[in-house]
């Protein structure tokens, strides 16, 4: 933004500093969050939160994680508000990433709060060691085949119990 004048009521100029900023017209973009413990030790799940989606039918997701610390040894479905969310298939991209697929069958879509999808690791790392687990490349799609906005949150495990 820039040469804007804001006047007061007698068309005086006000002082005034412009700031651009971003604006998003449409929808408000869905938080897509990965939800792990803090701490992890043996197995353990993390859970690919999603709220208030409105008409989810299919998306995708890489997550990307240290193979020297943690392993994925599963991907489950997920659940909004009762409704599943098939993982129609999921691979390893290498050693350190997955990409997930998600199709609800049929048109009419799923809306809620819940989970995308529940990945299953094996800690392989020693205590104190760190392993991101990082979300990236995902789409979201409604029923109109349409991209559903989203911001997409990383979380990260720490090798150990709390203490």
């Amino acid at each position: 933004m820039s040469n804007g004048l804001l006047v007061n009521t007698e068309a005086e100029a006000i002082p005034a500093e412009w700031i651009d900023d971003e604006v998003i017209v449409g929808p408000k973009p869905v938080k897509v969050s990965v939800n792990a413990p803090e701490y992890v030790e043996g197995t353990f799940d993390a859970s690919i939160d999603v709220a208030n989606i409105a008409d989810f039918n299919s998306g995708q997701f890489d997550l990307t994680f240290d193979s020297s610390v943690v392993n994925v040894t599963g991907v489950a479905d997920g659940s909004l508000d009762g409704g599943v969310i098939p993982v129609s298939e999921w691979e390893h991209m290498d050693n350190d990433t997955i990409r997930v697929i998600l199709d609800v069958s049929g048109i009419a879509g799923v809306r809620g709060t819940g989970n995308l999808a529940a990945i299953s690791f094996a800690v392989v790392g020693e205590t104190g060691d760190k392993s991101g687990l990082d979300i990236s490349n995902g789409l979201l799609v409604n029923t109109e085949a349409e991209e559903t906005p989203a911001v997409w949150v990383d979380d990260e495990v720490i090798v150990g119990s709390h203490s």
